[in-house]
């Protein structure tokens, strides 16, 4: 397979707190706690927490950036933030304190809606 060339811009920050981790974005916080991380190594969903305590927004595992790598996604406001799963994994376990957080800009394609991670054979 190869990958059509998306472009990714660094959007914010991640690092661990207390409860799971911490997303800084465009000004915003947003919390991962720590028991949803086991929900998506199972394969589903979770939520991300605003400061409110409110669910707004939404993260899960996904081959965005090559086939056979997973990616932590999330969608907030419309738009698609990754962040490597690898990376997650060594914030959860104190081996980093911080890592990029890039929001994906996925290139307009016929027949594709917007923000859709696409491989090609």
């Amino acid at each position: 397979m190869q990958r059509i060339p998306d472009s990714y811009t660094r959007a914010g920050t991640m690092k661990r707190s207390g409860e799971g981790i911490v997303l800084e974005i465009g000004g915003g916080t947003y919390y991962l706690l720590k028991s949803d991380c086991v929900l998506l190594s199972s394969g589903q969903s979770a939520g991300l927490i605003n400061n409110s305590g409110e669910e707004e927004g939404c993260a899960w595992l996904s081959p965005v950036r090559e086939a056979k790598k997973k990616d932590l996604v999330s969608n907030l406001h419309g738009r698609i933030y990754v962040v490597s799963w690898r990376e997650v994994q060594r914030i959860l376990n104190g081996q980093v304190h911080l890592a990029k957080v890039l929001e994906y800009a996925m290139k307009d394609r016929p027949g594709i809606p917007p923000g859709v991670p696409f491989l090609q054979k």
